[in-house]
């Protein structure tokens, strides 16, 4: 399905205010020998696996200045400054005409302060901006639930990628194997398991609730070390043209992606194996939800300022304990032509850990087939959603 994604910030709740004992430098493994080094850089949670053997990654080099848009694209950042500002429902509007644009193109909020009140809706809004320039998507994937050991079970997901009206719910389909058809899924309960799964509906690419649903507020603006691809980030990709326009990403590296499909590989089944670790800045944003029965009362998102990509989104309980960890891989951007860049992975990793359960779902791997679809960019007819052609699918 499409949906127009909607940047939302989320809460912070301070792991990153503790100073590393040593400086981790370019080529370490982060591991349980030295991962005390990396104290205050990762979430508790996440460090803790580390400590525990669980995981184990290799610091990489991924300074700033080294993620590039496409042409126009800063110009028409340097543009938004100027006229985009929030509406009353924390939308983004046109200052002149108080409406949507019909089309944005650039970061709709360059400049962002910490003292800002609305400053965790702009950065956002500006994490949905950032997305929505990869245009439509769909993605071949598998969706694993994960105990310590192995996969329990598995779902293949044929998603393609909201209504821009804040007040508007999002239309959910989803294919139903004992009835062979298409249905309607409820998009009320977006913060419930999808599937059954550790994963939500406003998980999607990183945080995909509507932002107007929460009050958001900066809690930190700080570096972190976060899940990268590191081939991404040396131009080693591989990409190619689609017939009808856009572009197919080749996922070469997911047949390594996650610890299950090491067959030496001794840490947790969901651990994210063949990632890097990059010291990245970060804006760190608290959410709490309007509706109370939402299934947390506080989110936290850790989104890189440069790429505004997410890393970590936290999710708590109504009383403050921490539930679930979404893990979220970072990648580089990469020439297609010699105006367009984006989405430059040879992977994808998408982990949400259960915390008190002691589990995960991992999603971003291969679907079945020799060539998997990963496109973005590609021309889709607005008849598409319309419920017919919906139905087909289930047919």
């Amino acid at each position: 399905m499409v949906r127009i994604l909607v940047a939302v910030a989320v809460v912070v709740i301070g792991f990153a205010g503790i100073p590393a004992r040593a400086e981790l430098t370019t080529g370490t493994m982060v591991q349980q020998s030295n991962a005390d080094q990396a104290n205050g850089l990762l979430p508790p949670e996440i460090l803790k696996h580390y400590k525990g053997g669980d995981y184990m990654n290799q610091i990489v080099d991924f300074p700033n200045g080294g993620f590039r848009w496409d042409d126009g694209f800063d110009a028409a950042t340097r543009q938004n400054a100027e006229r985009i500002i929030l509406d009353e429902s924390k939308a983004p509007v046109d200052r002149t005409t108080m409406k949507q644009p019909e089309y944005l193109t650039g970061l709709p909020f360059p400049d962002i302060r910490e003292d800002d009140p609305d400053g965790g809706y702009k950065v956002l809004w500006n994490l949905a901006y950032a997305y929505y320039t990869g245009g439509n998507s769909r993605n071949w994937t598998i969706l694993n639930w994960l105990s310590r050991t192995g996969v329990q079970r598995a779902a293949v997901q044929d998603v393609y990628y909201r209504f821009k009206d804040p007040g508007k719910r999002d239309l959910s389909w989803a294919y139903v194997p004992a009835l062979r058809r298409v249905r309607a899924v409820s998009p009320a309960n977006r913060s419930d398991g999808f599937l059954g799964s550790d994963q939500s509906q406003d998980d999607g690419f990183f945080f995909d609730g509507k932002p107007e649903d929460f009050t958001w507020k900066i809690t930190g603006h700080k570096e972190q070390l976060r899940l990268i691809d590191p081939y991404s980030i040396t131009g080693k990709v591989e990409r190619k043209p689609l017939p009808g326009g856009g572009w197919r990403t080749v996922l070469y590296n997911n047949d390594k992606s996650v610890g299950y499909m090491l067959k030496d590989w001794k840490g947790i089944a969901w651990a994210p194996a063949a990632a890097g670790l990059a010291k990245r800045k970060f804006w760190v944003l608290e959410g709490v939800p309007k509706d109370k029965y939402y299934l947390y009362g506080k989110i936290e998102l850790w989104i890189d300022d440069e790429t505004w990509q997410g890393a970590w989104n936290r999710k708590f309980s109504w009383q403050g304990d921490l539930l679930n960890v979404y893990q979220v891989m970072g990648f580089g951007s990469q020439d297609f032509d010699s105006k367009e860049r984006w989405y430059g992975s040879t992977m994808a990793y998408q982990g949400s850990e259960s915390i008190k359960a002691d589990r995960a779902t991992v999603s971003g791997m291969n679907g079945p087939g020799a060539d998997p679809a990963n496109d973005r960019r590609f021309p889709l007819q607005p008849s598409f959603f319309d419920y017919q052609t919906l139905n087909r699918f289930g047919k």
